[in-house]
């Protein structure tokens, strides 16, 4: 079985005149599933940007203090994203929406293994994992 992620929101206004406005308990929904996947990875990594500061960075590498900013923003953008799929009447609406709940669940186990357990090699295999995951089902 084939998935295709499709450009659901290509064009923002098409998409409001075909669904007639903005379901706002399923947008608030899809926001806290995705707000709460940040939670939740946070509370189980606890002291993570300690050790980050502690990491060997690239010179280029941002600050620590970006990193909440920026991945508060990621996943506001995500949970937009998924509610932008779930009002789609697509015949492969569910399967993205799985696909998202997998990369959710990622998300968190790749930064419990990094930041909590401190297995590195472990995260690596995990993301490598995952991305053979989305390239055998995201292939069109």
């Amino acid at each position: 079985m084939q998935l295709c992620i499709k450009a659901y929101a290509a064009d923002w206004r098409r998409f409001m005149t075909a669904n007639k406005g903005i379901n706002w308990k399923r947008l608030i929904l899809a926001l806290v599933v995705s707000l709460g996947a940040g939670v939740i990875s946070w509370l189980l990594t606890g002291n993570s940007m300690e050790m980050y500061k502690n990491l060997h960075k690239p010179i280029l590498s941002p600050p620590g203090q970006l990193f909440p900013v920026v991945w508060t923003i990621l996943f506001v953008l995500m949970g937009i994203a998924s509610y932008i799929v779930c009002e789609t009447r697509d015949d492969e609406r569910t399967e993205a929406l799985v696909l998202y709940g997998v990369q959710l669940f990622v998300n968190i186990g790749w930064s419990v293994i990094f930041f909590k357990f401190k297995a590195f090699y472990m995260a690596d295999a995990f993301v490598g994992a995952y991305n053979i995951y989305n390239m055998a089902f995201l292939s069109c």
